[in-house]
């Protein structure tokens, strides 16, 4: 039978959202781009893949400031109607968004179901939630102080401060602490690095602001360049409690057409486990032993690729292997994104085959040999949520009236065992989704549907074979 969820509020959590709704005088001002709107993205690709943007684009959250110099750059450029017009969309929203001083802003979002996978920009999970957002932006300084309530929490947390974070900026460098969301990968549909389906992990981080071109002769042929990386911390109800989670990513654009990636997430620490120079430096090199302990570091390393074809056309993969998870071995993501030129809206569809499993073994490479409850926060995967095979087909499809629609379906192979978010037995579903986002009395509001073939066992509990959602947001 499927358990739905309780529509029960924590009556101090609930009230603490409340005060902070009504005593939100900031804004929403960002100085970069959380991966959370879908539309945008498609936006800031097509503008990437026609030699506008010239930064990286596919390691998120994205700096505005790099953007927003490519894009007064690119007045000169004899651009067609409609790139154009994407052009000065992108730009309104980069004067908005990066616009100094403050603003507020609240959200009310409801969900029931059972959410199994996150594409990007999908980032609501459970329960009933009411948020309120304080941001303010300077010349060198953002703040964001975020706080949700939340009805019936998956992990019983009622008070949430995801989104919030600090930063400053020195020299072309960002530092920034905080709990920020994350995508890492040119896939729509999964990212087996760093995605969207758990909850984004507190951390302390530091990222390239500029994506400016090497001047050094042997080093300009990489092309514009960035750099992000992050140490955070996990929970403590684990096996190995409050490890610390390790990326670093390099991007670089050594031709207009081709983007390219170099990512590393290294999993050590926790409990009475090192936690010094010499097991940082052996979880940056990505090594599985530290002072003789065999799988006392979990790594996985990987390259991505994006080459665009034509501006209508693009390829893209990602690859990973890892280190010291129960099962070693190889994942891999291949995917096309086109545009259908035959809608003047600029609709962008894509194709994605995913194999988390290569060595056929059916032991998730998530898993460490060591650290059992592997890389997942909170019970969710930190990346993508197959651990077999799987093929998805998705549209994006903005109309005239500021609307997307974004619909998809997805075949999975999902292969049974004991990690979080894997059911007990294999199980082949079919997923079909979509969300519709729109302008609504003077705020954004968006609906989500997800239907599942099958009743899977999530957590040891059967999951609805189905997942909807309803938010709205406004700002002031």
């Amino acid at each position: 039978m499927p358990v739905y969820p309780k529509l029960t509020i924590n009556i101090i959590p609930a009230c603490a959202g409340i005060v902070l709704l009504a005593l939100s005088t900031l804004s929403i001002a960002k100085p970069w781009l959380s991966p959370n709107d879908y539309s945008l993205r498609a936006d800031i690709q097509l503008l990437s893949d026609i030699g506008v943007i010239k930064s990286p684009v596919i390691t998120w959250p994205l700096n505005w400031s790099g953007i927003k110099h490519d894009l007064f750059e690119a007045r000169a450029r004899k651009l067609n109607l409609y790139e154009n017009q994407v052009r000065q969309r992108v730009l309104r929203r980069c004067k908005y968004e990066t616009r100094e001083g403050s603003r507020k802003s609240y959200s009310v979002i409801g969900s029931v179901g059972t959410k199994i996978s996150s594409p990007f920009g999908n980032n609501y999970r459970e329960g009933i939630q009411f948020i309120g957002s304080n941001d303010w932006l300077g010349k060198r300084f953002a703040l964001n102080i975020q706080a949700a309530t939340v009805a019936d929490a998956d992990d019983d947390k009622h008070l949430r401060y995801d989104g919030s974070y600090a930063a400053v900026v020195v020299d072309n460098w960002i530092l920034s602490i905080g709990a920020e969301e994350r995508w890492w990968g040119p896939g729509w549909s999964d990212s087996l690095l760093v995605g969207q389906n758990s909850r984004p992990i507190p951390a302390i981080s530091i990222r390239r602001n500029q994506a400016w071109t090497p001047e050094h002769r042997l080093l300009s042929w990489i092309g514009s360049w960035h750099f992000d990386s992050f140490v955070g911390r996990l929970e403590s109800g684990r096996v190995v409690a409050n490890p610390l989670l390790l990326g670093m990513r390099f991007s670089f654009r050594p031709l207009q057409k081709l983007e390219v990636s170099l990512s590393r997430l290294s999993m050590f620490g926790g409990d009475e486990n090192p936690t010094d120079m010499s097991a940082f430096f052996s979880a940056l090199r990505g090594d599985d032993e530290i002072s003789g302990q065999k799988g006392a570091v979990l790594s996985l390393s990987g390259i991505d690729l994006r080459y665009v074809i034509n501006p209508n056309l693009a390829l893209y993969g990602q690859a990973v292997t890892t280190r010291g998870a129960q099962g070693d071995g190889d994942l891999a993501l291949l995917g096309v994104d086109y545009s259908l030129i035959s809608i003047k809206s600029g609709a962008k569809g894509y194709f994605e085959l995913m194999d988390a499993d290569i060595s056929g073994n059916g032991i998730s490479s998530y898993i460490g040999a060591k650290y059992q409850n592997g890389l997942y926060y909170k019970g969710r995967p930190i990346g993508a949520t197959v651990f077999g095979r799987s093929a998805t087909m998705g549209t994006i499809m903005p109309f005239s009236n500021n609307a997307t629609i974004n619909v998809f379906a997805k075949l999975a192979e999902l292969n049974g065992g004991d990690a979080a978010w894997q059911p007990k037995t294999d199980v082949e579903i079919i997923m079909v989704g979509g969300n519709y986002n729109a302008r609504l009395f003077k705020g954004n509001m968006e609906i989500g549907l997800q239907i599942y073939s099958k009743h899977v066992a999530i957590n040891g509990v059967a999951a609805d074979k189905y997942n909807f959602y309803m938010g709205w947001q406004k700002s002031i």
